[in-house]
């Protein structure tokens, strides 16, 4: 899918904040931001969202938020404006990329991923038609461009120890969210326990390092208007990097294209000075893009996003593009957990005029290739040691799973089918194609088993 993109500065304003809208088929637009978004009642429904992470109604509460946000957001010309390119570009098959670019930090600061379209009832960050990003335009760095890669797609995740955090935990929780990618499209590598600067800077200097995903505590210094995050001293001890540093760390990897901050804090924004959390900061410093947590996440929640967001980033239609990535795994967090805020915890930041950050090879991505077919005389090493009867329920058990997912597979495309191309949500695409895949990779082992028996005689 051709994604356009539909720009909106909010400016400071001599009473209320102006509001910029630009779209190329149409030009520019004006208005000022609506009431609503600095209300009281606002502010008090954010506090009360922000105070747990999920709560029995809070659906209705997310709704009501983001349908605040919208009516302050889209109003006058910016609302027409907005309606026009949205009906411009679904007419076209295009998907319509929202940029918020904001300078006034207490405006900044609202949560602007609950915005909520009030006449087709959708939240925006989570339909894939309509991604949501905070947009950064750095015109003293050069253009971001997809980055060409050959897979696999390469991740470091850095979990520094001995900071009270569960350093199994949280690793598990990315193992289990990539286990199920298909092959060859995503090498994990881990750096955990006593993760010092040093220790931090020949892990990216080693190999070429696509994304770094930090899992640790981030804390926001008030008196200095200063985010940080905590790594190790090389005894163990605290080791607190303000973004500065931690930038200045990671930016002569040309490779990295995306840092993802997994702190429940690393994407707060100051109320007092726009760049002071440590998210945008990290992006006006020169990083292409950064995905930070605005509350704090559940364990369950993050599963969910990592399985998601990892496999719309490393393989499929959208491979390469985060914000597309990123929205798939909001819609799969909405629908999954309604009641929490989890879908709209992750901010996007980012200075790349397109949501791909990297290109990898189309014909890589596309699905996982099965295995090569087996010659008359051979048998695979796993199966060279079983006997018939154990090569005989291997196939049955495999049979029934494969059973299993085709008829999952028929529930999914009649569900697409039933919704139309314009409504489909995307886990209902992204999960059609886990179970091709699967049912692919069922047929290749059926065949291989099968083959084993036959030379059994």
């Amino acid at each position: 899918m051709v994604y356009e993109n539909f720009d909106i500065r909010i400016l400071e304003g001599d009473d209320v904040p102006t509001v910029e809208a630009f779209y190329e088929p149409l030009g520019r637009a004006q208005s000022t931001l609506g009431r609503e978004a600095t209300a009281q009642s606002t502010r008090d429904l954010i506090q009360q969202i922000a105070g747990r992470p999920e709560d029995s109604g809070f659906d209705k509460l997310f709704v009501q938020l983001g349908m605040w946000l919208y009516e302050a957001l889209f109003q006058g010309e910016v609302r027409d404006h907005w309606l026009q390119a949205l009906s411009r570009a679904e007419s076209a098959g295009n998907g319509l990329r929202l940029r918020l670019a904001i300078d006034p930090p207490g405006v900044a600061s609202l949560p602007w991923e609950f915005l909520f379209h009030p006449e087709r009832q959708f939240f925006l960050s989570t339909n894939f038609r309509t991604p949501l990003v905070r947009y950064l335009d750095q015109r003293a760095f050069p253009p971001v461009e997809p980055l060409q890669v050959e897979l696999p797609l390469r991740m470091l995740v850095a979990i520094p120890g001995k900071t009270g955090l569960d350093v199994e935990s949280e690793k598990g929780l990315i193992e289990k969210g990539v286990a199920k990618l298909p092959r060859g499209v995503l090498d994990v590598a881990y750096l955990e326990d006593v993760v010092t600067v040093d220790r931090l800077a020949d892990a990216l200097q080693e190999r070429p390092i696509h994304m770094l995903h930090y899992i640790g505590h981030g804390d926001f210094d008030a008196s200095s208007q200063e985010g940080y995050l905590l790594f190790n001293k090389p005894d163990g001890k605290d080791d607190w990097l303000n973004h500065m540093q931690f930038s200045s760390l990671i930016l002569n990897q040309n490779s990295l294209r995306l840092v993802v901050l997994n702190s429940c804090r690393s994407a707060e924004v100051s109320s007092v000075r726009a760049f002071a959390g440590m998210a945008p900061r990290l992006v006006a410093s020169g990083v292409p893009a950064v995905v930070a947590m605005q509350y704090e996440i559940l364990d369950r929640d993050a599963l969910a996003f990592s399985k998601t967001f990892y496999r719309s980033l490393s393989s499929g239609e959208w491979a390469g593009q985060v914000d597309v990535a990123l929205t798939n795994a909001r819609n799969r967090l909405l629908v999954l957990y309604p009641n929490s805020r989890g879908f709209a915890t992750p901010v996007f930041y980012t200075r790349a005029r397109e949501g791909r950050l990297f290109s990898p090879p189309k014909e890589s991505v596309a699905r996982s290739t099965p295995p090569p077919a087996l010659k008359s005389t051979e048998i695979p090493e796993k199966y060279r040691f079983y006997t018939r009867d154990m090569l005989e329920r291997e196939i049955r058990s495999l049979k029934k799973r494969l059973g299993i997912n085709q008829k999952n597979l028929q529930v999914y495309q009649q569900r697409r089918d039933a919704m139309g191309d314009m409504f489909v949500p995307p886990y209902v695409l992204s999960e059609i194609e886990r179970l091709e895949e699967e049912i692919a990779s069922l047929q290749a082992e059926i065949e291989i088993v099968q083959s084993a028996i036959e030379q059994r005689g």
